[in-house]
């Protein structure tokens, strides 16, 4: 499903764009973001592992 995602990103990219030219705060919430996929990948990878 890569064309939802991108689609998810557009959206947020869209409501981020006019804080983007603003400040930091879109910067952090950027980073928030891809962190939190990164935990969310992790977590996800042990229970696959677990489970084999």
């Amino acid at each position: 499903m890569p064309g939802e995602e991108v689609d998810v990103w557009q959206a947020v990219v869209d409501y981020l764009e006019p804080s983007i030219f603003g400040g930091v705060g879109s910067f952090v919430i950027c980073t928030v973001f891809i962190l939190g996929l990164c935990a969310y990948g992790l977590i996800k990878s042990r229970k696959i592992y677990r489970e084999v």
